[in-house]
């Protein structure tokens, strides 16, 4: 997934913030919890609000995230 998310990234990181966070960790943890995150890999996009705007769990080709992410930029 690192490579899809990587250009994800670069493709749209002037316009949203991407986070890697390991769910194990002391900073992930509490993530996790308030996200619902129920699986690994776990995506969830937030608006600008803080509140969840789309979320997966589990490893997805390129096309339906970067589906997600166009469609969470072109809501207002």
């Amino acid at each position: 997934m690192a490579p899809i998310v990587d250009g994800l990234e670069k493709s749209y990181g002037d316009r949203l913030v991407f986070q890697r966070v390991n769910v194990l960790s002391a900073e992930g943890q509490p993530l996790v919890q308030r996200y619902r995150v129920r699986g690994h890999p776990g995506f969830v996009i937030l608006g600008p609000d803080g509140n969840v705007k789309w979320q997966s769990v589990g490893e997805m080709p390129r096309e339906p995230l970067e589906g997600a992410v166009r469609s969470v930029l072109n809501q207002k």
